[in-house]
């Protein structure tokens, strides 16, 4: 039921949704249906939820997101190169991510395990960005 909700809900333009139980008054239990989306897709999505659900009521709640900088960036691996988010907080470099597909394509290529070229990647990815020598 709530799978079919959130296929609608996406083509309304929302971000992410997500389902979890939840206790009503006098202990009975309910699922809560969580939304997040653009202010614009409000209404249409609000709509969907109270026609295609038994809820009476949808609460809103606004809220704000602060995101970290992103940058792509490929770096080489003892295993061949890899896509990087890199992460960035003003003009420090905090964090740096591999892509996961790249990362499973390459395994294929290899055929080595997932982890070792996760591994692999998160080295380079130490060594290139984070140690002192890297500019």
């Amino acid at each position: 039921f709530f799978s079919s909700r959130r296929r609608h809900t996406r083509l309304q333009g929302d971000w992410s949704s997500d389902v979890c139980s939840s206790d009503l008054k006098k202990g009975r239990p309910a699922v809560t249906l969580c939304v997040l989306a653009e202010a614009a897709h409000e209404a249409a999505i609000s709509e969907l939820i109270l026609r295609h659900t038994t809820t009476l009521g949808v609460r809103v709640t606004p809220v704000q997101r602060h995101e970290a900088r992103r940058e792509m960036r490929t770096l080489q691996t003892a295993h061949g190169s890899i896509p990087f988010k890199l992460k960035w907080i003003g003009a420090e470099l905090v964090g740096a991510t591999p892509e996961y597909d790249d990362c499973v394509k390459l395994a294929e290529q290899k055929s080595l395990p997932v982890r070792v070229i996760v591994e692999a990647a998160h080295a380079a990815a130490q060594q290139q960005l984070f140690s002192n020598s890297a500019s």
